[in-house]
Parts: structure tokens; sequence; C-alpha cells
């Protein structure tokens, strides 16, 4: 009994304070570039996030590939998933017209016909800018750091994995639902 009222209650307060700060769930889909190193390439990512309190929100991602040579208007051959996903906390400090992007996310690899494992933790910090209230652009830097033994091995980082930082420049749209 008692643990059902702590979840009332704080379930009251989750909504309310979800309630009155006027959150939203947005749909991120960004373009991220490996920043001066090859273990990293370039890749999609498609994701979501939920705005709670304001500022705090909950994000994650899928990433995939972007293999270029397709016979199209955009020279795209195919878009495929890569296998790494992430799930982490972060805030939206809004700046009239401009969000400060600040976030912590946890990253995996694998995928269901395969074991799924740790991959590394990352931090992000940017800048989100307002086109219309529907719609946003951002710009993040975003490091890794912390890389599981078995992803070292996939990168090819080395001894000295637990160490190593790498860094991707991300740049997309947020629609705000």
């Amino acid at each position: 009994m008692r643990k059902i009222l702590i979840v009332l209650v704080l379930l009251v307060i989750v909504s309310t304070g979800t309630l009155l700060a006027g959150n939203r769930v947005n749909l991120h889909v960004d373009y991220n570039i490996p920043i001066a190193q090859s273990n990293l390439s370039s890749n999609l990512a498609l994701g979501a996030s939920y705005r709670f309190w304001g500022i705090f929100r909950f994000h994650g991602a899928i990433y995939t590939n972007v293999i270029p040579g397709g016979d199209n208007i955009f020279g795209i051959e195919a878009i495929k998933p890569i296998g790494l996903f992430s799930g982490g906390f972060g805030m939206r400090i809004p700046m009239g017209g401009f969000s400060l992007i600040l976030d912590w996310q946890r990253f995996f690899t694998g995928t269901l016909y395969n074991e799924v494992y740790n991959f590394s933790h990352s931090a992000a910090i940017g800048v989100e800018a307002e086109l219309t209230p529907a719609l946003s652009i951002e710009v993040y830097k975003r490091n890794f750091f912390g890389f599981t033994t078995q992803a070292a091995a996939d990168l090819g980082l080395g001894a000295a994995a637990d160490e190593e930082s790498l860094g991707m420049l991300g740049l997309g749209f947020v629609i705000h639902l």
C-alpha cells in the first residue's frame, strides 16, 4: 500500500510539472561528422526526446550509415542501420529564440540477432535555434569517451581506449510535436 501511494504521489508531481512547463515530444534528424579522426564514420541519427519540467529531457536515437552513389536527387544509394543506439538525459535551456543544449548519453551496439553490449559514454554541448514554433535546427559537438574493451577493438583504438576521446560535429533538424 505504501509503495502504491509513493508511486501515485510521484505520478502527480511529474504530470503536474509536465503540464505546467508546456512539455513536448521532439523528433530529431541529425547528420554527424567525425572531427579529425578516422575511427568513426559520418552517420545519420534518428531520435526522439521528451522534455519535462521546462528544461530537462530524455533522449534516444538510432544511428544509420548513409551510402552515397544512388541514382536519385540526393545521390544516396541506401541508408542502413549500423547497430548503434543511445539513450540518455540532458537539458535544453531556452534563451529567447535560441537554446543551449547539453546531454549525456550511453551508447550501445548490437542487434536483436546478436548480443547487445555497452559501447561508450558521450557528452554533447550545442545550440538549438528556433525557426518556427514547430521546427528548430541544432548544432552540437559530441565527445565519446569510456569505450568498452569490445568497442575499442571494433574501432581499433588500442590499449589506451579508456582514456581515448573521439569527437563528432552534429547538425540537424528538430520537429516539436
